[in-house]
């Protein structure tokens, strides 16, 4: 009974939020701030981004990754895409929201042909920092916005949020999320929707730990490997 109230309440939200994949302009300014929590806590991640970026001499890049720490743990982004210039530009563990607030940092002055994005603790478990469903994939479409705006000649690529046993219970809102984050990449040729959460799975339709490091939360070099080929196959190219 329980699956099904769920799955009624999935399909009754996905039809409130779909209506919104057409619009181009998100419905809340997240860009503007006056709380420093927000600002603050990631402040020695930020410095040292703005820090590494005094010693580059060339801004330009095949690929820019950013996000939270599934990104920033990504350190054989070069390995994984050889024959490309990648940056990392993922930190701590990062919301949307602290990545807008800290947007002119973390994506700087680099002039990448391809962005790739992913984030998922804007719904954690957080009592003080959760948001809403809809509110999530409004900060996704913000965001995605104001990069295509800021970089319209970079392609896009959006993964979709993984799936583990340490955040079982958000997993309906998880598959909503990602349900609605592909149309939306459907709808707009600057960005593409890669299924990262699915390769990552076992036949029953569990996460396989053996992809995943002791906290069941991140990925393991193996799952990095399959990710890359995900994404090489929805395009990423110089």
């Amino acid at each position: 009974m329980k699956r099904i109230l769920v799955a009624v309440a999935s399909l009754f939200v996905c039809g409130l939020l779909n209506a919104q994949i057409h619009t181009t302009k998100p419905s809340v300014d997240y860009t503007l701030t006056d709380d420093l929590e927000w600002i603050l806590r990631y402040d020695k991640d930020i410095q040292a981004m703005r820090d590494r970026d005094k010693s580059v001499t060339d801004f330009k890049c095949d690929a820019l990754f950013a996000g939270s720490s599934s990104i920033t743990f990504w350190s054989t982004l070069s390995e994984d895409f050889p024959g490309m210039s990648t940056v990392n530009r993922g930190y701590g563990g990062a919301t949307i929201r602290d990545i807008l607030y800290n947007y002119a940092s973390v994506f700087g002055k680099y002039q990448p042909s391809n962005i790739v994005f992913y984030c998922d603790n804007d719904v954690c478990g957080d009592r003080k920092h959760d948001v809403t469903m809809g509110e999530w994939f409004d900060l996704y479409r913000t965001i995605f916005t104001k990069l295509h705006a800021d970089y319209p000649d970079a392609h896009l690529y959006a993964l979709s949020i993984k799936y583990s046993d340490s955040r079982v219970r958000f997993r309906d809102t998880q598959k909503l999320l990602n349900t609605l984050l592909s149309e939306y990449c459907q709808h707009n040729d600057w960005i593409t929707f890669v299924d990262v959460s699915t390769p990552l799975l076992k036949p029953d339709g569990n996460p396989d730990n053996r992809l995943f490091e002791n906290d069941h939360l991140h990925v393991t070099r193996e799952a990095y490997k399959i990710w890359a080929d995900q994404i090489k196959k929805s395009g990423l190219s110089k």
